[in-house]
């Protein structure tokens, strides 16, 4: 690219936006530690169970948790050296799809999980449209789900007719499309090697594996996040000729995943902070282009569905859907736990869904208000969940469908159940101290470095934020963990990211 006059460049011209980026940064460097090392703390206190101990087995499980962090703090770099000599840098990304395909495929066909509950609602949902039916749930609401998954889902249905087939086969897209997606930001970022670790990575994570016969969300919105955070890196690298194509397909990337998760929408809001490094060396027309179509893109997507219940509703406003409120006051009321729970203390499921949202709406902030520290500590709690568990995919294939707690699993159930729950937390445990380690790298560098990877890392600060006032339960982290793959990775090989740096203040 041309070098541009000092004058049409973002930072040069407006050196008070240079200065605030580098104070940010210092902000997302302690919040982002915090969250990493909450992690395995949140972990040995989700599952140590010390019961009847008080705070003196709160504070055993915590201390547990710290030790088990500081094991591996120590111990991952030995077991990463060992995994980066090992891994073949001649494998292609298409052997790794294959075998990645097959392995999916064999675990859909041995778990064959029953639809249940979110995932029996979006298939239902997915079979009436492809039917060519309206878009109305068991209830008979019209807008109560979000129509990202059920929209995905109805060319297979449609297609492939029997539902684990078509819900196997929608999985297989996404985990390629995720794949390509680890595959080329590693190569963008750091060398063909990283790509191969990362994908092999992505490739073997037991949650996302274990989801492969699931008609689960959290795999349409991983894939989305990944792609929009690709094309977004593409389009700022100084193509000139097609960034603007690269700057939509963002857009409608990150507007897929909030048609699929409506808390995801605002990130393409978050672009101009999650990007600043990069758009604040780009000539002013340039970084406002871009900023322009990934937010128009996005809500463009999200704008059709929008028409849709704004027609439907009589002229009342509902953006993505109506189970808002629902949602917002089961995980803030006196009887929420953190987790999922079927009503808060005033029942209002039975409620009509324009109804339970406004009244949702109204209780859940009623509630906080009222119950400001009962309020905070609920938050922690959820944060907890959050961050110390990773078991949505062992849940979701051991279960098939057969019980709606542990206790109910058979005695063989609850072996494999439990055995594969801790390779997941393993997994869990060991890719975030990489990241922790990848972190704490560069932020003993510049300001301007540690900027460079921070588009990776807003994922994990956004869902903390959001999810731990909105919502509950431990798989809303699941869209953040594939730029966790490259933070990991970008550790493991101690290069810098060829994503741009600040210029100096």
């Amino acid at each position: 690219m041309k070098a541009m006059p000092e004058e049409n460049i973002l930072g040069k011209r407006f050196g008070i936006l240079v200065s605030l980026s580098y104070i940010t940064s210092h902000i997302e460097y302690a919040l982002v530690l915090a969250i990493l090392a909450t992690i395995p703390l949140a972990a040995g206190y989700l599952y140590i169970n010390l019961p009847g101990t008080g705070g003196v087995g709160a504070s055993i499980t915590l201390l547990a948790g710290a030790v088990v962090g500081s094991g591996l703090f120590f111990a991952v770099p030995r077991a990463a050296a060992f995994f980066k000599r090992t891994i073949n840098v001649n494998l292609t990304l298409w052997a790794i799809v294959l075998a990645g395909v097959v392995f999916q495929v064999f675990v859909a066909v041995l778990t064959s999980p029953s639809p249940t509950h979110d995932a029996a609602a979006y298939l239902h949902l997915a079979q009436e449209l492809a039917s060519g039916l309206d878009y109305v749930d068991a209830q008979g609401f019209r807008a109560f789900f979000p129509p990202g998954l059920p929209l995905f889902l109805t060319p297979f249905i449609w297609l492939f007719k029997t539902p684990l087939l078509a819900v196997v086969i929608a999985n297989l897209l996404l985990y390629i499309l995720g794949a390509m997606s680890i595959w080329y930001l590693a190569r963008h970022l750091i060398s063909a090697k990283a790509a191969v670790i990362a994908t092999v990575l992505f490739t073997a994570w037991p949650s996302r594996l274990l989801l492969a016969g699931v008609a689960a969300k959290e795999l349409l919105t991983l894939t989305a996040i990944l792609a929009f955070i690709l094309f977004a890196l593409k389009s700022l690298d100084g193509n000139e000729r097609r960034y603007r194509r690269h700057a939509a397909l963002s857009g409608v990337s990150v507007g897929m995943a909030g048609l699929a998760q409506p808390g995801l929408m605002l990130l393409a809001v978050v672009f101009p902070l999650m990007f600043r490094h990069v758009l604040l060396q780009m000539p002013i027309k340039k970084a406002l282009t871009c900023i322009a179509l990934v937010v128009l893109a996005a809500f463009a997507v999200m704008s059709t569905w929008s028409a849709r219940n704004f027609l439907l509703f009589d002229g009342q406003f509902y953006g993505i859907s109506t189970n808002g409120g629902s949602v917002f006051y089961r995980a803030n009321n006196e009887k929420a736990t953190g987790l999922w729970v079927g009503d808060g203390a005033v029942p209002i499921s039975r409620l009509p869904e324009v109804q339970q949202d406004k009244v949702g709406f109204v209780l859940g902030k009623k509630w906080i208000f009222e119950h400001p520290a009962q309020a905070a500590m609920l938050s922690i709690r959820k944060l907890f969940y959050f961050l110390g568990e990773d078991d949505q995919g062992v849940y979701s294939s051991v279960f098939n469908g057969d019980g709606e707690t542990r206790a109910a699993l058979s005695g063989r159930q609850k072996q494999i159940f439990e055995s594969l729950n801790a390779l997941s937390l393993l997994y869990w445990l060991a890719l975030t101290t990489m990241c922790m380690r990848g972190v704490l790298a560069y932020g003993k560098r510049s300001g301007g470095e540690f900027s460079a990877i921070t588009p990776l890392l807003y994922p994990l600060l956004y869902g903390a934020a959001i999810f731990s006032i909105f919502e509950s339960g431990s798989r809303q982290h699941m869209f953040a963990v594939g730029p966790l793959f490259l933070i990991a990775i970008i550790w493991l090989f101690q290069k810098r990211p060829r994503t741009g740096t600040l210029p100096n203040p």
